[in-house]
């Protein structure tokens, strides 16, 4: 199994699951679209509908974000916020190895 896979976040979106994956790509987007994943994260925390859009595009690889608008909108973007969060932090540590060192009782480097 990747380092990777552990930072992979499902989202069920009115019955059609997306794969929310930890790439540069979904990184690189997130960041220069909201001035970094602090900012996207906070975002998000505030329910702002087209900051989850996106990020769900960019972690499922969706070019066009407005064709998921109406799932997310169908699903209530209440039930999108846990998993769009949580892949956000992913973002942040893609290969958990700050997570590691955390259970193993490592101090942080």
């Amino acid at each position: 199994m990747s380092r990777l896979d552990h930072a992979i976040v499902m989202l069920d979106l009115d019955g059609e699951k997306y794969e929310l994956r930890p790439t540069l790509r979904a990184l690189r987007s997130i960041s220069r679209q909201y001035g970094g994943i602090g900012s996207a994260m906070e975002r998000v925390r505030a329910m702002d509908f087209d900051t989850v859009v996106n990020v769900v595009a960019a972690g499922a690889g969706i070019k066009d974000p407005s064709t998921i608008e109406d799932q997310i909108f169908q699903a209530g973007i209440v039930n999108a916020m846990p998993a769009v969060s949580q892949y956000l932090v992913g973002l942040l540590d893609p290969s958990g190895s700050q997570g590691d060192e955390e259970s193993e009782g490592k101090a942080p480097a």
